[in-house]
């Protein structure tokens, strides 16, 4: 009894803390999106592919959000982040697919995605400024690695120089099993030439995830209560920040899809970069152990990718990678975080170019 009255005291507390920072930083998209949908039709909040991996009745799997529309996107820094998305509903400028030339292609997920500050601070934007070359962003928040392979043989131009492949360990071997579940994204992994058309499909895209929108809101409103009682009932700020289990990677499949990646980048004559990126909660506690890291790594090195570990390469030194998050225990990187990110990537692939 003392034991449970422990666990659920110190769990209140985890959410007074979480609710404090939200207060702060008015986080609510819900709320945002109510408020300013009535000034501009074209509002939305982001709608992640991974969340029709169970909708059996669906012909159409969504790859990205909707097109052309001022996206709400997340706050962590004290302010909304806040794109205007492209013409296929990535988090770009839009005339970037009219460019010729692409000198680096970015996919994965959140973090690629940019999650929580603005375009000008993520990861691509930054290497476009760093390099003064364009970056094609294809990251979406949720994806996995199955959903990031369909992306980039629906959306890769043809003319790429280097593809930038993101590895998040915090989540996406947990995401490629909920993956290879779903009937039409093994249709990419079993057979080269499928696709979905999605590109001549875009408005019939955008009216599905339009009307998906419009009920996710209504049914919210009405769950949201019930949805966070729940959470408290299993302990979910206690798991999810210090117990956490990572999945086990199935080592097969992830070596027959990097394989793949690997292939369509040869075929494109593109330069593949494998980077890997870590999770915040391997620097809250030294006894952190992700067991699937040394498999990733060896599998990498197997397949002989150029891999960019940005734990080994950078962050296992970095005494206070505080500064990178807006919490260790919230959040994805700060401007500061994602910033340098671009800088250890843009000078790896410099030197990469220079050994050669």
């Amino acid at each position: 009894i003392t034991s449970i009255f422990v666990l659920y005291s110190f769990e209140v507390f985890l959410i007074s803390q979480n609710n404090k920072i939200k207060k702060a930083l008015n986080i609510n998209n819900l709320e945002n999106f109510e408020l300013n949908k009535n000034d501009n039709e074209k509002i939305v909040t982001l709608i992640s592919p991974n969340l029709f991996l169970k909708k059996k009745q669906i012909n159409i799997l969504p790859l990205s959000g909707i097109s052309k529309s001022k996206t709400i996107f997340c706050n962590e820094n004290g302010y909304y982040s806040v794109y205007k998305s492209d013409r296929y509903g990535f988090n770009n400028e839009d005339n970037i697919w009219d460019l010729g030339k692409i000198e680096y292609l970015l996919i994965g997920d959140s973090y690629v995605h940019g999650a929580c500050v603005n375009r000008k601070d993520n990861i691509s934007y930054n290497l476009q400024n760093i390099s003064q070359k364009p970056a094609l962003n294809l990251g979406f928040s949720g994806n996995g690695p199955l959903i990031n392979y369909a992306t980039l043989r629906e959306f890769s131009k043809k003319n790429v120089k280097n593809i930038l492949w993101f590895y998040y360990e915090g989540n996406d071997n947990r995401n490629l099993i909920d993956e290879l579940d779903n009937k039409i994204l093994l249709k990419y992994f079993n057979n080269k030439s499928f696709s979905q058309n999605i590109i001549k499909n875009t408005k019939n895209v955008d009216t599905f995830l339009r009307s998906h929108l419009d009920q996710e809101h209504k049914k919210f409103k009405k769950k949201e209560k019930l949805i966070l009682f729940m959470n408290f009932i299993k302990l979910s700020f206690i798991r999810n920040t210090y117990f956490t289990q990572n999945t086990t990677l199935p080592p097969n499949e992830f070596k027959t899809l990097i394989q793949k990646v690997k292939n369509f980048s040869m075929e494109n004559n593109s330069v593949l970069y494998f980077i890997y990126i870590p999770e915040r909660r391997r620097y809250l506690s030294k006894k952190y152990n992700n067991k699937n890291y040394e498999l990733v790594k060896t599998i990498i090195e197997e397949l002989d990718l150029n891999f960019i570990d940005l734990h080994a390469q950078e962050f296992k030194k970095v005494k206070d990678m505080g500064k990178f998050y807006p919490s260790l225990h919230f959040g994805h990187f700060n401007e500061v975080g994602y910033k340098k990110i671009s800088e250890i990537i843009y000078k790896s692939i410099n030197l990469k170019n220079k050994l050669k």
